[in-house]
Formats: C-alpha cells, structure tokens, sequence
C-alpha cells in the first residue's frame, strides 16, 4: 500500500502544478501565506480531483493501481480484523469511549498502561476504580473493552496509509468509482482513528493530534457529494 501512495501521490503533484489544475490557481502569494495548513492542502486535492474527474492522463494511467490498492485492503481487512472479529461497532464503540476519556482529561497514574488484553476482567476493573479518576458514568466494563479493542487495531492498523489511500487517492484517479473506495475507506478511517486515539491515550496521556483525520473526513464528503 505505501508503494502505491508513493506512486500515485507523485502523479498528483504533477497534475497540480499545471496551468490548468494549479492548485493555487487565481490566489495571490499574500493570500496563499495566509492560508492554514488544513486550507491548503483541501485546495491541493480539490484540484488533483478536478484532473482526476477530466482524466488527465498523468492520472488516468494509474487507474490499474486503484483496483489492486482496493483489492490488496479487503484482503487485509478479511484476514486480520474479520478473522480476530474485531468489528466496525466495536471501533466506533472503542473511540467514543476512549475519546470520552480524552475530553475529561481522565488518565492512568503512572508511567504506562496497568491493562493488557490477558488481564482478567476483575483484576482490570480494581485497577481502574484505584488508578483512574473522574471516568464516571462510563462503567469499568466499558474502558476494559475500549481499551482492549484499541490494542487490538493498533496491533494489525499500524499506520495511516490505507486510509489516505482509499478515502483520498482513489477517488482522485478514479473517480467514478468513488463509491467503493469512500465504503472501503470508512472501516480504514474508523481503525485508524480508533489507533490514534488509544495510542496518544496510552503513550501521551493528552488529546490527539488529529489534523490528518479531520483532512480526510472533510474530503470524504466532498467527494461523495459529486459521486
């Protein structure tokens, strides 16, 4: 998958400094400069889309990957979180709570984790009510299975990469089959936003950053809306 986006993110940087699809076509530099982070790249992809959808060949040739990033996911998806039935409702489940956590500014004492997946739940549930404070009304059940679930996905999500791939990229160059990349696309976002929430709870003990995240979720609908 990273050889992929390598690929076809190196298409889009040339489709985007073309007369015709610039990104930045018609701002000046003043009003480039005063641009966020988050504004200019939506203007970059905005504009790779547009190439996209009039099949601009730099594009339109990598089409054969698209299918083999799509298949290559399912693949994935089937054999590490079907087969360990670590399902979609679960992660959204997961992130909620561990999201909850974050918004209450609730972590555990200590330098590390107390839990781990072979924990027993009885011995998990002392730990929390002794190491973690302010966590109600969430039930010690509830953090135990977030915790646990988020461990899982960060063990088999190990990066971004699918995500971007199938929420960004693929729509880019193949555009008219959104549709399924954006499906695909929702389990990838749904996993590694559940990794990055559980990994700064467990490794920072502070709020994520989630700028990637927030990017890709404001894409998604902008390309659904035209599919």
């Amino acid at each position: 998958m990273e050889r992929i986006s390598e690929r076809i993110y190196k298409a889009i940087e040339q489709a985007v400094v073309t007369k015709e699809y610039y990104w930045a076509k018609n701002l000046s530099k003043g009003a480039i400069d005063e641009l966020s982070s988050l504004e200019k790249k939506i203007l970059f992809y905005k504009a790779a889309r547009k190439a996209g959808e009039e099949s601009l060949d730099v594009l339109a040739r990598h089409k054969e990957l698209a299918r083999e990033a799509l298949y290559s996911w399912e693949e994935y998806w089937r054999l590490t979180f079907n087969k360990l039935q670590v399902s979609r409702n679960a992660m959204i489940e997961a992130t909620q709570i561990i999201h909850s956590l974050h918004d209450k500014r609730t972590y555990f004492k200590g330098p590390s984790l107390p839990l781990n997946k072979t924990m027993p739940t009885e011995t998990a549930s002392k730990l929390i009510r002794c190491l973690l404070e302010g966590y109600k009304p969430l039930r010690e059940d509830q953090i135990i299975m977030a915790l646990n679930v988020g461990e899982s996905v960060y063990e088999i999500m190990p990066n971004i990469t699918p995500a971007y791939v199938l929420n960004v990229l693929l729509p880019i160059i193949d555009p008219s089959n959104t549709r399924t990349y954006l499906s695909a696309g929702d389990d990838a976002l749904t996993a590694i936003e559940l990794h990055v929430y559980w990994y700064w709870y467990v490794e920072y003990k502070q709020p994520p950053v989630t700028e990637n995240l927030v990017l890709y979720r404001q894409l998604r609908g902008m390309f659904a809306e035209k599919s």
